[in-house]
């Protein structure tokens, strides 16, 4: 980790120097195909598993360079994961709310990069924080939910910029941030681990100076 800090702070430096500045707001689309081994769960007494989570991200980004960059962002999510569970001879449906921070620095390069847009690859480390999670299931007692205050992941993807939109497609890889334990103390992970992030960016300064020969 010291290392991977170590390279995007020099990685910084570098862009800086270039003179390329980039200030915007955006919003976006998560989704989640739930490929965690624990995505359902059953017992003789009860079962669990969960659909297709999804929700919205809301956020700001700023960039630095001009073929290769640097754009940390600050993110806002809120995903929705609907629960179904039967338990005593009922078939009951619930939603896990779940709402985070999410501040992913990213690297990136522009593999065409002209007037009219340009097309990037990007990957970095996401940083998320719980930001008031609404994770419990009603009527069950046979749960213990447990929560971290952070977790790290890693985030991948391709973007194109035209004219004052910015356009993402990412994967998200993180680990969970929460997690249930049963009364035999076996681990069922709700918190989705592998996302696909689309979001479309509107850049508020975009400020170009050309390179001095």
């Amino acid at each position: 980790m010291k290392k991977l800090v170590l390279i995007i702070g020099l990685a910084t430096i570098s862009v800086f120097a270039s003179a390329q500045f980039t200030l915007g707001v955006k919003g976006g689309y998560n989704t989640c195909l739930g490929f965690d081994k624990n995505w359902q769960y059953s017992d003789q007494n009860w079962n669990l598993k969960s659909d297709l989570t999804q929700g919205v991200q809301l956020g700001a980004f700023a960039r630095f360079g001009r073929g290769f960059y640097v754009q940390p962002e600050f993110n806002y999510n809120l995903n929705v994961s609907k629960v179904q569970y039967a338990y005593n001879n009922q078939i009951i449906t619930d939603d896990v709310i779940l709402s985070t921070i999410d501040v992913p620095v990213l690297l990136g390069f522009k593999v065409i990069n002209t007037k009219l847009f340009n097309l990037r690859l990007m990957a970095g480390p996401k940083f998320r924080f719980n930001a008031g999670s609404d994770t419990s299931i009603d009527n069950v007692q046979d749960l213990v939910l447990e929560a971290r205050k952070a977790q790290v992941g890693l985030d991948a993807g391709v973007g194109l910029d035209i004219w004052f939109l910015s356009v993402d497609v990412r994967y998200n890889l993180i680990q969970q941030l929460y997690h249930y334990k049963t009364l035999d103390q076996q681990e069922i992970n709700m918190d989705p681990i592998n996302e696909f992030t689309v979001s479309v960016g509107w850049k508020l300064i975009d400020i170009y100076k050309p390179k001095r020969y």
